[in-house]
């Protein structure tokens, strides 16, 4: 009976435990989606309004960056916590998905600056344009199997790396 008891309070704490970490993570996969609301926000004050908006835009432009490391800390300590169980290869997934929403935040930060630096230059319509509607597929989410496509990519899908190839892209 003890044994059972015993066993029982492990599996529960284990469960527990678990549970916490998805609830930090969605916490904070939360505040990074406000957080980009927020940003995406910015840039357009920033490039319509200009200087006045600086500070916002910067103080905005933290917090998302903030937001990508305290999700990237959390999968990662969740993937410690996980250690060698077969929930950690889900793990793997979550790390390499932040990391490509920091690589497309990375390309949307110097798109941002090359229209900032077009606004500075006197060209505020070529700087607004550069996000207009029309413009939108110039970003779009990556998908496990291909990576978002910059302004005039081809529609060919493009490899990740070799390493990640079999276990996130599904190619042999």
């Amino acid at each position: 009976m003890a044994a059972i008891v015993y066993i029982t309070i492990r599996s529960t704490t284990y469960y527990t435990q678990r549970v916490q970490w998805a609830n930090n993570q969605l916490e904070a996969v939360t505040a990074l989606t406000v957080n980009a609301n927020r940003y995406s926000e910015q840039i357009a004050e920033f490039l319509l309004i200009g200087e006045p908006e600086r500070p916002d835009y910067e103080s905005a432009r933290a917090e998302l960056e903030a937001g990508f490391e305290k999700l990237a800390e959390l999968t990662r300590g969740e993937a410690e916590f996980l250690g060698g169980s077969s929930e950690q290869e889900d793990g793997g997934d979550e790390i390499f998905r932040v990391t490509r929403m920091r690589t497309l935040y990375g390309e949307i930060a110097k798109a941002t600056s090359d229209a900032i630096n077009l606004r500075n230059q006197g060209r505020q319509e070529d700087a607004v344009s550069a996000f207009s509607p029309g413009h939108r597929e110039s970003f779009s989410m990556p998908s496990s199997k291909t990576s978002w496509k910059p302004r005039g990519a081809t529609k060919r899908k493009r490899s990740c790396e070799p390493s990640c190839r079999q276990k996130h892209c599904g190619d042999a």
